[in-house]
């Protein structure tokens, strides 16, 4: 991604192994990561939080759901910097 993102507080998840899969889970910004090692679970984590974080901060207020909203002000409350 070439981001790196520092945040104001931890980001707490669910770790759950599902068969042959690692799915980490964040249910209130409703983001999740799979992958066959953990690594490969926390990359895809971590590129799904880049995804939504730059694409709900480029939407309105009205263009975003009740529910993206909330995400995308937690997001931004939780962020500090984002570095390359």
């Amino acid at each position: 991604m070439g981001r790196v993102y520092r945040l104001n507080a931890y980001l707490n998840c669910k770790l759950e192994k599902e068969d042959d899969y690692y799915v980490i889970e964040n249910s209130l910004l409703d983001i999740v990561g799979t992958g066959k090692t953990i690594e490969y679970a926390k990359l895809s984590f971590a590129e799904e939080f880049d995804f939504i974080y730059s694409r709900y901060n480029k939407l309105t207020d009205k263009e975003l759901t009740t529910k993206t909203l909330l995400a995308r002000n937690f997001m931004n409350l939780i962020v500090k910097e984002i570095t390359k």
